[in-house]
């Protein structure tokens, strides 16, 4: 699979610096291949580009685990004169859907808009799962190829609380699971607990 991300975000003062620094992360299973951030004007005037050598890559090992192949991208790009727009994309490659990407509307600051484009080249049987999401997404032909559409608009922020339970980060979100998958060579389904404690078996034999 394969996500392209695009964020446009309004900078109005020095407050609003903290959002122009991104954080990628990527693994064996799913690489990011191309970045390029800009800053313009009001008038959508580019000011200033991200240059490659601008982005820094690092190790990332959390706390809890011994060993890890992960990988952390951090850029920034900013200026003193506000406000001004933000503005960032990037694409990540997957090598197996186990790690399909969902969708998070909802932000620490108000959204204007947030979509999400799901383009399927070929059949693949998938499962969501909304909360605090109650839309259809539009359903299309995009050059022979299905697509479901979702979109919002005029999203208020999100509270954030200290020591909020997990599942309470974020409130909004539409969740993705395909019906079956791959993950390195062990195929495995989706489609009901069993046949996950069936893949979880798989992996711990011998």
């Amino acid at each position: 699979a394969k996500l392209t991300k695009h964020v446009t975000i309004r900078i109005n003062n020095e407050n609003g610096k903290k959002y122009t620094q991104v954080v990628i992360e990527e693994n064996k299973y799913y690489q990011c291949e191309d970045i390029s951030a800009t800053i313009k004007d009001t008038n959508r005037t580019v000011l200033l580009e991200l240059d490659e050598d601008e982005i820094i890559e690092s190790s990332f090992t959390p706390g809890y685990t011994l060993h890890s192949d992960a990988n952390r991208l951090y850029f920034e790009l900013n200026q003193n004169t506000y406000p001004y727009i933000f503005e960032y994309f990037y694409t990540i490659e997957y090598s197996t859907l186990y790690f399909w990407p969902d969708w998070y509307p909802q932000q620490n600051i108000p959204v204007l808009k947030s979509t999400y484009n799901l383009i399927l080249e070929e059949d693949i049987k998938f499962n969501t799962h909304q909360r605090n999401i109650d839309i259809e997404p539009e359903k299309r032909n995009v050059d022979g190829n299905t697509s479901y559409f979702w979109r919002l608009d005029s999203i208020a922020k999100r509270k954030d609380e200290p020591l909020q339970a997990p599942e309470d980060v974020w409130p909004m979100k539409l969740m993705f699971v395909p019906e079956e998958f791959k993950f390195d060579n062990y195929e495995g389904s989706f489609k009901s607990w069993e046949e996950i404690g069936k893949w979880f078996n798989k992996l711990t034999e011998e």
